[in-house]
């Protein structure tokens, strides 16, 4: 499993939507470098988990449960669970 950073480039269709165009590497490229590409653009800060077997999923999904948990935990929980 990987976890990449990208920017989501999609360019705006005149109306009131914008349309996926490509991905760019989140190191390499600054948002100002964006808009100088398209001032219309929509530039948005995703992460992508590539998943290169099936038998990752399940306990990618685990992981996902147990970070909306600990996220509902507020600073003295965390702590009576030793976590921080």
């Amino acid at each position: 499993m990987k976890t990449i950073r990208v920017w989501d480039v999609q360019s705006w269709d005149g109306g009131e939507r914008h349309n996926h165009d490509f991905y760019l590497n989140y190191e390499s490229t600054t948002e100002e470098q964006l808009k100088i590409y398209d001032k219309h653009g929509c530039f948005i800060d995703r992460t992508l988990i590539i998943v290169e077997q099936l038998s990752e999923i399940p306990e990618l999904r685990k992981e996902k449960i147990r970070q909306r948990a600990l996220a509902k935990l507020n600073a003295q929980e965390r702590q009576a669970l030793g976590l921080e």
